[in-house]
């Protein structure tokens, strides 16, 4: 027996029961998608603008899982040196699950981390990877500001 998934309006129809397709509340920087624009079928919002021209802005946008691995592979572009850039997000409906997605040129073929927002364990290991691919503490250390 095969298993056969369609997803339709946020649910997923798995052999003829429907369960729930999470989303999550990204913040992306537009100046790090090579392309943009591969953003504008999601409805991005600007959610704040920075000096930085070549960053432009920080966008909010709802993605589900297999959503954000299609946006990690335009995640990367580079002005200096090889660091990735990262997007980070809260679930729709639970503002206690975090996730944490790399581009796909981390090194690591854009690592995805997922864990609640109390989870030091888990965060202390999100925190140890955006480290050792060269972003700086202050900037992937979020949850602590």
């Amino acid at each position: 027996m095969t298993q056969k998934t369609e997803a339709r309006f946020g649910f997923l129809y798995f052999w003829g029961k429907i369960g729930y397709m999470k989303k999550y509340t990204m913040q992306i920087v537009k100046g790090a998608l090579v392309d943009p624009e591969a953003l504008s079928k999601f409805n991005p919002k600007v959610s704040e603008t920075f000096d930085d021209s070549e960053w432009g802005c920080l966008l909010e946008v709802e993605l589900s899982l297999e959503e954000i691995k299609e946006v990690q592979k335009n995640l990367t572009k580079h002005y200096e040196g090889p660091i990735p850039w990262y997007m980070d997000g809260k679930l729709v409906d639970d503002e206690n699950e975090i996730i944490v997605a790399f581009g796909a040129d981390d090194g690591f073929g854009g690592k995805i981390f997922i864990f609640d927002k109390h989870d030091k364990e888990n965060y202390q290991k999100m925190l140890k990877h955006g480290i050792i691919v060269g972003i700086p503490e202050e900037q992937i250390n979020f949850i602590n500001k």
